[in-house]
């Protein structure tokens, strides 16, 4: 990947950027097109390097640092020495599928992995293809909180096991919304969840707060619909609980959704006037939010 870092002109014009001090502009300008500077914008920069690049002595670096920290730009972490901006993806990317597999190369190798599961909850957010970058960890990450889930309900179970009696049969109980809805999840076979852990029942029922059983059922149906069709882009698959804290609005209704994530070559008839509307307003409202502040 080429070796030089692109930097808009509208940077100084930028409000964030003309509120700075220079000596922030610089070290912020510094932090962008640096030499160790990767394509996912996050990056190992030891402190001792800035020091020898800057000119800065190490008091004014960690004050910088934790300047752009405060603002909401970059996370750093001390213990491995890496740097993370925060909007670079938002604003560096390119839909190049040499440049995705360089970006999943590089994530492969940070070694803060919180960094990485921000880095795919801000792709996510900003609606990017995820099916050459964030197919593979999103079920990889499901996996991870099965185990981490199903070894906590064990120790519960084994904690628990002398306080229990013997209870005598009950009549059969109803089947509770939170069952239909895991059940109704399990049988669309896009991740299927071995239990009804603890921490889904808070989701599912944090859930039904806002939406009927009816209502998320039927969001689960389109979203099983839209990810098994070729003629839709979207083909990452989520675990129930993140379904529901991130997906279950955006599948409510199908319709919506089919348009949101329709191939462009699938479009045979002109959008509605009210998707047009809606389109047009989530542009301005991008328009507004890249006005309000650069990287």
């Amino acid at each position: 990947m080429a070796k030089y870092r692109q930097v808009h002109v509208s940077f100084w014009q930028d409000a964030f950027i003309l509120d700075l001090t220079p000596e922030e502009k610089y070290f912020y300008l510094y932090l962008m097109t640096n030499s160790k500077t990767t394509q996912c914008g996050i990056y190992e920069l030891p402190k001792k390097v800035i020091e020898m690049e800057t000119g800065y002595n190490r008091e004014t670096v960690d004050k910088l640092l934790q300047r752009f920290i405060d603002y909401g730009k970059i996370m750093y972490s001390e213990e491995t020495k890496e740097v993370f901006l925060l909007n670079w993806c938002k604003y560096n990317f390119i839909n190049s599928k040499k440049v995705l597999s360089c970006i999943k190369k590089e994530l492969e190798e940070v070694k803060n992995k919180e960094f990485v599961d921000h880095f795919y909850t801000l792709w996510i957010g900003y609606g990017y293809p995820m099916d050459t970058l964030c197919e593979d960890y999103g079920e990889e990450k499901e996996e991870e909180k099965e185990k981490e889930e199903e070894q906590e309900e064990e120790q519960e179970q084994e904690d628990n096991i002398s306080s229990t009696s013997p209870v005598s049969e009950k009549p059969a109980q109803p089947i509770k919304p939170v069952e239909v809805i895991f059940n109704h999840w399990n049988s669309k076979g896009i991740i299927k969840h071995r239990k009804l852990t603890d921490k889904l029942k808070r989701a599912i029922n944090n859930a039904l707060k806002d939406h009927s059983q009816d209502e998320i059922c039927t969001a689960i149906d389109n979203y099983a619909i839209i990810l098994a069709d070729d003629k839709y882009y979207w083909t990452y698959k989520w675990g129930l609980k993140e379904f529901i804290n991130r997906g279950l609005d955006k599948f409510l209704d199908f319709e919506v959704a089919a348009n949101n994530y329709m191939n462009d070559k699938n479009r045979t008839e002109p959008q509605s006037w009210d998707t047009l509307r809606r389109l047009y307003q989530k542009y301005e409202a991008e328009e507004n939010l890249e006005r309000s502040g650069y990287p």
